[in-house]
């Protein structure tokens, strides 16, 4: 048994001045009442002084009024029983207003229950839309917490949230209106790609205390899977731990598995496309590379189907053979003959999870990319100039379709005026840079051009190497150390490791897919130091992401400048090509220069589709299509558009407004709510008859792993009472009400005595109809 001495204190702050002093008179108070406890002697007192002696006459006829044995011990005990019963009344009596409160199972079952604020969470993961019996996890949830709308009572609160990668408030605020809970739940999405429980437990307990109600309570209703709840991610539970002990009375976390357990699941599933490049022209091939899994199972055939905006390739079919748990790797190849914007999909045969089983991505096929050429070391014969090569190389596809047209300027020529609608520049060979064109360049790779340093014998160390850092942002990738050379006698040539072209677009180059790249002989390089800095900055609540993760991770960054990647390196494993992301540009700093002077790159079949390939990744400006999970949309306006001209739609989206993108110095049209993967689309407001613009928002395709969760996970959920496994609102308000509320106690207390009171009226009736009082006429030797 406890006693209350304190009211409850529901914030985190130390009550003040005037509540503590409350608090002790209080206290005090109680302290008094419990004094009453000494009125339990007043009974014995009254027996006592109410004991009478009288003169005892003797005479002959007495014999016959005596009293036998039983008789007198019956009513001495009902005596002593009337003597208890009023001293219990009156120690209970000063108990009850002492306020005494008990906690635990069996008090919980005399406590009427509080009022209460719940969040509910919902799992949107792919795995949650498994079907089964025409149902899924999914439906479920959402009919569960139907149901539990339908036991709340007035004063009750709600919240919902939709967990995602990142979680979503479909209600902002908790609400009394369950109506338009019930309408929201409606409009629910269908699961797609990864979840993050554990993120979705903090920001649900975060909420919680800036609510009133006493019980507080969060319901996780999820599938059984172990990859959204994170159990690896050790600083989000201690997280959880410690929010669940900053308030008095902690929120309980109930958790509702809507999976089916016992039964092995086969899931087949389709990763993420990766682009030979997202920019091409016409005529000219792509590549889409992909790779089909199996959860599960056992050795199977599955096809695989290859469509463009809707339309089935049926010659590109493919069958592909996949072991229990395993994956293949499949690729096509694909021309466009025309510009435009197209939706690329590589799908499977459906199984009971729909949602993995197709993969999109946006190609963009345009007119020749314009390409700037600033010639470092021209020549009067043209040939010996250090642009010839690359020039050449562009001019091959033919002059009446260009897929590059090339402008060359000198070094002097370089400026805003000349950058203005280039797509990728090069610098070959340059010497020196002014300061204006500095500032030209780095604010032209930063509205997303594309700029390629390739040094040679004219490039002054002194001059390039403080371009690492602009406005103290790092730029330029990496120094120049020093100019190297290959030994005469070198028992083996310097030529390119292939096994280093790992990056997509490079990928093709490698010595079992390309012909002669990694052929090419270097007598002279560069040696280049890359700088280890970065700068990213967050946007809104997004956090920069950690140390050794790739810019893909930091979807939600805005991106000032990322670490430097070596691309390439040479077969003595001095970098030969490094990159990095500039804002919305990107540079590749070689090690040598695109001519004949340092190795034999220009003679290698391999060299045009090389400069080519490096032209149209470079050429993808800020509007990139395929972005992450969080990544804003952004979309080049021409010819005098607004971003007012302009509806976004998308997963749950209807006609949403675009917004001018104040970051970039050209206009661009931008859209931020990608919290949901799929399929976006910029629609025309002005122009009724232009194609949307389509935007992938890609998902997370770890998801498609149907793994459960282990009982050693369980019990790691269960630990320190983090959540407990319920099947119904009524499992978890037994435990709000048992373990997690003081119980008052002074109303059962009051119905004691007043049972204490019918007894003793009863008794104290029976004894004087037994004539009791004769007991103490009756001499103790009779």
């Amino acid at each position: 048994m406890h006693y209350s001495i304190l009211s409850h204190n529901l914030t985190n702050s130390p009550p003040p001045v005037c509540e503590t002093s409350h608090s002790m008179a209080f206290g005090f108070l109680n302290f008094v009442m419990l004094a009453g406890l000494l009125g339990v002697t007043l009974p014995v007192l009254a027996h006592l002084l109410s004991k009478r002696r009288f003169d005892v006459v003797e005479w002959g006829a007495m014999q016959f009024l005596q009293m036998g044995h039983k008789t007198k011990r019956r009513i001495r005990i009902q005596d002593w029983l009337l003597l208890l019963l009023r001293m219990g009344l009156i120690a209970l009596i000063a108990i009850a207003l002492s306020r005494p409160w008990g906690q635990g199972s069996l008090f919980g079952h005399f406590k009427t229950a509080p009022s209460r604020d719940l969040v509910f969470i919902v799992d949107g993961s792919a795995s949650m839309d498994w079907q089964e019996n025409a149902n899924t996890p999914h439906k479920k949830a959402i009919q569960w917490v139907y149901d539990a709308l339908e036991t709340l009572q007035p004063g009750d609160t709600a919240t919902l949230i939709d967990a995602r990668a990142q979680a979503r408030f479909v209600i902002e605020t908790p609400s009394s209106d369950f109506k338009a809970i019930r309408d929201e739940l409606s409009k629910l999405p269908s699961p797609t790609g990864t979840s993050n429980l554990a993120e979705a437990i903090t920001e649900a307990m975060k909420l919680l205390m800036t609510t009133n109600n006493v019980s507080r309570e969060i319901i996780v209703l999820t599938d059984g899977q172990a990859l959204p709840w994170h159990l690896e991610d050790l600083f989000a539970w201690e997280r959880i731990d410690d929010l669940k002990r900053q308030p008095e009375i902690p929120p309980v976390i109930g958790v509702v598995n809507l999976g089916t357990s016992g039964i092995e699941k086969n899931n087949f599933s389709v990763d993420r496309i990766a682009l030979s490049r997202e920019f091409t022209v016409p005529n000219f091939p792509i590549r889409l590379r992909t790779t089909i899994r199996q959860s599960g199972g056992s050795t199977i055939e599955r096809k695989v189907y290859f469509e463009i905006d809707g339309q089935r390739f049926e010659a590109k079919t493919m069958d592909v053979s996949l072991l229990k748990d395993g994956e293949a790797l499949v690729e096509f190849e694909h021309f466009f003959p025309n510009k435009g914007t197209y939706l690329a999909s590589i799908i499977i045969e459906d199984d009971q999870m729909l949602s993995d089983n197709k993969s999109d991505a946006v190609i963009i096929v345009d007119d020749g990319i314009p390409v700037l050429l600033v010639d470092g070391d021209p020549n009067v014969d043209p040939t010996k100039s250090e642009s010839f090569f690359a020039k050449s190389v562009f001019a091959a596809s033919g002059e009446k379709t260009p897929w590059v047209r090339t402008t060359i300027i000198s070094p002097e020529e370089l400026s805003t005026k000349t950058l203005l609608d280039q797509r990728v520049v090069f610098l070959m060979n340059v010497n020196r840079l002014k300061s204006d064109q500095v500032t030209s360049l780095a604010n032209y790779v930063a509205d997303g051009g594309g700029l390629v340093i390739a040094p040679g014998d004219q490039v002054d160390p002194k001059s390039w190497n403080p371009l690492s850092t602009i406005n103290e942002l790092p730029f330029v990738p990496a120094t120049f150390e020093e100019l190297k050379h290959e030994e005469r006698n070198a028992k083996e040539p310097t030529t390119v490791d292939h096994l280093t072209l790992e990056t997509p677009w490079l990928s093709r180059f490698r010595k079992e897919s390309g012909v002669d790249l990694w052929q090419t002989r270097y007598s002279d390089w560069w040696s280049l130091k890359p700088f280890a800095d970065a700068t990213l900055v967050p946007e809104g609540n997004a956090e920069v992401p950690e140390e050794g993760h790739t810019i893909e991770d930091a979807s939600v960054t805005k991106i000032v400048s990322t670490k430097p990647i070596v691309l390439a390196k040479l077969s003595n494993g001095a970098p030969l090509l490094i990159s990095r992301r500039y804002e919305k540009g990107t540079i590749y700093q070689l090690a040598a220069p695109l001519d004949a002077d340092w190795s034999t790159l220009p003679s290698k079949n391999d060299f045009v589709p090389f400069l080519h390939e490096m032209v149209f990744v470079l050429a993808v400006s800020d509007s990139r299509r395929n972005v992450d999970v969080g990544a804003p949309l952004l979309l080049p306006l021409k010819d005098q558009q607004q971003a007012s001209n302009f509806a976004v739609n998308g997963p749950i989206l209807q006609d949403q407004p675009a917004r001018t993108n104040l970051e970039s110095r050209t206009p661009t049209a931008r859209y931020n709510d990608t919290t949901l993967p799929g399929l976006y689309t910029f629609r025309s407001l002005v122009n009724l008859n232009q194609a949307p613009e389509p935007f992938v928002v890609a998902d997370d395709r770890k998801e498609s792993n149907l793994k459960p969760l282990t009982e050693g996970d369980l019990a790691l959920l269960a630990q320190n009472a983090r959540t407990q496994q319920i099947e119904t609102m009524n499992n978890l308000s037994t435990t709000q009400l048992a373990a997690q509320t003081r119980t008052e106690l002074w109303w059962l207390i009051l119905l004691f005595v007043l049972g204490l009171l019918v007894a003793e009226v009863a008794l104290t009736r029976k004894m004087v109809k037994g004539g009791h009082t004769a007991l103490d006429m009756v001499p103790e030797s009779a």
